[in-house]
């Protein structure tokens, strides 16, 4: 498999490109031509792919986009170039299943199966918080058993009462968050819990200064390492690369690419979206990725269908192709609490389940204040997941419930100009819905989780 050396080396040897917009051109280009090239096209009428071969073909479409266009590396401006056959090796020695955490905490994370309905693994966190909401919160998430993976959060700007400003700093806050969160899932009896931590500052000195088995992260656990779209790499991250895998950590990618501009429509977004996840595998050394691809450029429309039908291809591309697990990000517009972020949640769940991804619950697409997030949303989303298995819910089933039940409910909200929406969007902060001291969700928010599964099981949905 190629090394990191020689990442390195063709980040200071490849083709030179000065303006950043020449290479953002380049690969929107090649990736029109390809989707044209393998047939692959959108139908409107369905939030996800049903079509295995189509997926297929958007897989080899995205390893000839990669392997025509490369990957830019921002901060040496030029082009990290890979052949075909270095592409298809490197993939083929990545591992199909992981063992995360540590004692009673430590489990295996493997590959879904379509076909035959394996479970769903579950992810939860990347928002921000306070620092005094912050450890409450992620004892909150720790003590939801289904909850597997609990991924870090950052400071709303904001740590120890002062702004983050300079790597000292970040450096300090980056420490801060993972030690605290290591508290938290001790307090929560789940002590080997395996952490992701989401960094505070990609600045590499703060990132590295995680690498910590008594108080930061430990070998078993993860550190999230992201590309910059559209197939853009840095310096700083390869290093932070190099010191991970030695120190012998795990490295998650969130990997994510822009629905419009030029990240193209769904079709073409889904094959560079595929592009952007094999990638990480050959310049981060990603051990499992966590797909934010299909990110609109009016970002509080994820839920759309053309964004779920481009991330639905994504995935079911990656799962069927490449071995090692995938997450997919659920979130919403709305904040937590609003009756149409229940209804999101559960349309971006059903999309990752029938689409080969675990799920990874996660903040709304655009916060506008700290601590927003719900722990009861782990588990209404997890229900769904295991009813979705359980019953072994087809694509066709999946795609009506979301499309005919849920898509008609709230794309209105999208329909409402941005700098008109907040207050459709608007729910409440973790602290309005959970008692601070017992850390059990208010009534109020109980009910609503309630009312969202009812709404569910008219749909089809048998919940347990």
């Amino acid at each position: 498999m190629i090394n990191l050396f020689d990442i390195l080396d063709r980040s200071h040897t490849g083709e030179k490109i000065k303006e950043e917009k020449q290479w953002d051109l380049r690969v929107w280009k090649k990736a029109v031509a390809l989707a044209r090239d393998f047939n692959i096209k959108y139908d409107p009428r369905y939030a996800l792919v049903t079509d295995n071969k189509m997926a297929d073909a958007c897989f080899e479409a995205a390893v000839i986009l990669l392997s025509e266009v490369g990957v830019f590396n921002v901060g040496t401006q030029r082009v990290v170039k890979f052949d075909q056959e270095e592409i298809r090796k490197g993939l083929g020695q990545r591992k199909d299943e992981l063992i995360l955490g540590e004692g009673r905490d430590r489990f295996r994370l493997g590959r879904r199966d379509m076909e035959t309905f394996s479970p769903v693994r579950v992810m939860a966190g990347h928002f921000a918080c306070t620092d005094e909401v912050g450890p409450k919160l992620y004892q909150a998430m720790a003590e939801v058993q289904s909850l597997d993976i609990i991924e870090g959060f950052n400071f709303y700007g904001m740590h120890a009462g002062r702004q983050m400003e300079g790597m000292v700093h970040e450096t300090l806050a980056a420490r801060y968050q993972v030690s605290s969160i290591r508290k938290a899932i001790a307090r929560a009896g789940r002590p080997g819990m395996h952490i992701l931590f989401y960094p505070t500052s990609p600045h590499p000195a703060a990132m590295i200064s995680t690498l910590d088995a008594a108080n930061g992260i430990r070998p078993t656990d993860a550190i999230e390492i992201s590309p910059l779209p559209e197939l853009k790499i840095e310096n700083n991250l390869l290093a932070v690369a190099v010191a991970t895998t030695e120190y012998g950590a795990f490295v998650n990618s969130d990997c994510a690419s822009m629905l419009g501009g030029f990240g193209g429509g769904p079709v073409e977004n889904a094959v560079i979206g595929t592009a952007q996840d094999i990638q990480v595998h050959l310049t981060y050394r990603c051990d499992y990725c966590s797909l934010a691809n299909a990110l609109p450029i009016d970002v509080e429309g994820v839920s759309l269908p053309a964004a779920l039908w481009s991330r639905s291809m994504n995935a079911l591309a990656y799962a069927r192709n490449i071995r090692t697990p995938v997450f997919s990000y659920v979130g919403a517009g709305p904040e937590p609490n609003n009756e149409n972020r229940w209804r999101e949640l559960a349309a971006q769940t059903m999309t990752a389940v029938a689409s080969g991804a675990h799920i990874d619950v996660v903040r709304p697409a655009r916060p506008y204040r700290p601590n927003l997030f719900s722990p009861l949303e782990i588990e209404f989303c997890n229900e769904i997941a295991n009813s979705m298995v359980k019953n072994r819910i087809s694509k066709e089933k999946t795609n009506e419930i979301i499309m005919e039940g849920l898509v008609p409910k709230y794309k209105p909200l999208y329909d409402t100009p941005t700098k008109n929406r907040y207050p459709l969007l608007k729910g409440n902060v973790f602290e309005e819905l959970y008692d601070l001291n017992t850390l059990k969700p208010i009534q109020e928010h109980i009910e609503n989780y309630h009312t969202a599964k009812k709404e569910l099981t008219k749909l089809g949905i048998e919940f347990e």
